[in-house]
């Protein structure tokens, strides 16, 4: 999809300013053994940039943020350049700017965040049209959804090979697959980790056009939740608050990655057991399109926000409970 990107002009502003929006930008470089192996076991990327952004603390409500693990940046981005990754980690602030401004205001309900009070489905990128924003919010909304039917025994899932021996795959297939013009793919990745190597399990999961792409994602998702978990198993007596953390570690353990496998195994039973579901069955899960358009505020002067949301299948993801595999 072409877009011109106006991040170089656009976010410099709002660093260099005297009262800045992004407060903070730093970078690391990452030389990791899990850096993109596509499907042919090839590395495409084997020295990454991660950036953090942090937001001015005027923008942020005091007490919002209870992430122990993930540290006290407010948005991250990988990238093979560091400046791309400095630009998708500004793009993540602001979604974080405007999830903050907008969910406590009369506004809330209008673009559905007393259903979902979260930044499911919304995305910013600092182009002329709205294009690329809402592509990106669409597939966030694609993937949430998409994870929180298969939990709930919906969906079916599929593994797929390929020639990374450490890292396990599957596709979920979902009520948008081979829909023309919005073919999307889900894949779901996990592999063991530690200091020990079985120390734990970490997972990452993601949407994008096609699987290469999809599977780029979700390593650099699940590097991240690895880092995050490395914190977690090194830490004493650290009990999160935040349930997205409180499930990413419970999953690591043993007794949730059986619940996980149990809940991958039934789901692979589903093409066996009908067989006619891809064509027939999974079309009539199409979910109800609730939100669908751009939020404006004053970071309209810097990106394109745009929230998409469907009709999740469930509320269950929004209960507090650790054994909902959604983070």
């Amino acid at each position: 999809m072409l877009s011109i990107s106006l991040a170089p002009w656009n976010y410099r502003r709002l660093i260099h300013q005297i009262n800045p929006i992004i407060s903070k930008l730093s970078y690391r470089a990452i030389q990791d053994h899990w850096a993109n192996q596509g499907l042919d076991g090839c590395a495409r990327r084997m020295t990454l940039f991660e950036a953090y952004a942090y937001l001015n603390e005027h923008l942020k409500p005091h007490g919002m943020s209870n992430s122990i693990f993930y540290g006290d940046a407010d948005a991250t981005g990988t990238a093979r350049y560091n400046n791309q990754a400095g630009y998708k980690a500004i793009s993540e602030a602001l979604e974080r700017w405007c999830f903050y401004e907008i969910m406590n205001s009369s506004r809330a309900k209008q673009f559905g965040f007393h259903i979902e009070p979260s930044t499911l489905g919304l995305a910013a990128f600092p182009g002329i049209g709205h294009r690329l924003a809402r592509s990106m919010a669409l597939q966030e909304a694609i993937e949430r959804w998409s994870v929180c039917a298969w939990w709930e025994g919906l969906l079916p899932a599929r593994r797929f090979g390929w020639k990374n021996t450490e890292i396990n795959a599957v596709r979920v297939l979902h009520p948008w697959c081979g829909i023309s013009g919005m073919s999307k793919e889900v894949v779901l990745l996990w592999a063991a980790a530690g200091q020990e190597k079985n120390d734990f399990t970490v997972y990452g999961f993601a949407c994008a056009s096609s699987i290469e792409e999809a599977i780029t994602h979700a390593q650099d998702e699940m590097r991240r939740n690895r880092d995050a978990l490395m914190k977690a198993w090194n830490a004493q007596n650290v009990h999160p608050r935040d349930v997205g953390e409180r499930r990413l570690l419970f999953f690591s353990t043993q007794k949730g990655h059986e619940l996980f496998i149990a809940r991958l195994q039934k789901s692979e039973k589903i093409l066996e057991t009908q067989p006619k579901i891809l064509s027939k069955l999974l079309p009539k899960l199409l979910p109800k399109l609730l939100i669908d358009q751009e939020i404006h505020g004053p970071w309209s002067q810097y990106a394109k926000v745009w929230r998409l949301l469907f009709e999740m299948p469930t509320d269950r993801h929004l209960l507090p409970t650790d054994d909902y595999f959604l983070f």
